[in-house]
């Protein structure tokens, strides 16, 4: 049977940016949902049961990309892009191999606080997890930012190993998507107030937009 061939050059750079979109992903939960109490406020005067429903939906996603950037190199027979992948290319240096296992060990501690609630909520609906409706995979923020510099590393040297050069993951340069969403909600609420204050045929704003019908 011929040997695997992987394009591990490839796959890093794959893998580099999966890791980069899961920690945007966080970026834009915590512009919506970790701000001071007038956030929260202005959230649930727009769209309580909206918002409810996109704040579960983000904190799942979230923790499912999360398990998936540290799963096993391999399950069922079949190859995953993860950290552990790259602990099978038979081009690194021992030196790197070494300080890999060590990290994706550590990788590893943060993940098994995750599974719980991947295998029983996310990923199943575990009977009994859902009758006592359990919570499970409450993490830290200390432990987050240990994974999140864990997973830095990982990148950056196998990275590095390939290309000569590091790639960053975090504190990269995002979209702000999210900070749009707000000022729009935060403008939404001056309309409203106007309206209240003033005679509807007098705001004729709504009428000369480009998006009245939408």
């Amino acid at each position: 049977m011929p040997a695997e061939s992987i394009d591990y050059k490839l796959a890093i750079t794959r893998f580099a940016e999966a890791c980069r979109w899961t920690w945007c992903l966080s970026k834009q939960y915590r512009i919506l949902f970790h701000g001071a109490e007038k956030r929260h406020e202005l959230l649930n005067r727009s769209a309580t049961h909206f918002f409810q429903d996109v704040m579960f939906t983000f904190q799942e996603a979230y923790v499912l990309q999360l398990c998936k950037l540290s799963e096993a190199g391999r399950t069922f027979g079949h190859r995953n892009l993860s950290a552990r992948l790259f602990l099978d290319d038979p081009g690194l240096p021992l030196a790197l191999r070494s300080r890999l296992e060590v990290l994706c060990s550590r990788l590893d501690t943060f993940r098994s606080i995750l599974e719980p609630a991947r295998n029983k909520i996310i990923g199943h609906a575990d009977l009994p997890t859902a009758l006592a409706n359990q919570e499970l995979g409450a993490f830290s923020e200390d432990d987050e930012a240990s994974f999140w510099k864990d997973l830095q590393e990982v990148v950056h040297a196998v990275y590095e190993h390939h290309y000569g050069e590091k790639a960053f993951i975090t504190n990269v340069v995002m979209q702000g998507d999210a900070d749009d969403l707000v000022e729009a909600l935060k403008k939404a609420v001056i309309y409203d107030k106007l309206a209240d204050e003033q005679p509807m045929e007098s705001l004729d704003w709504l009428d000369k937009s480009d998006y009245r019908d939408a």
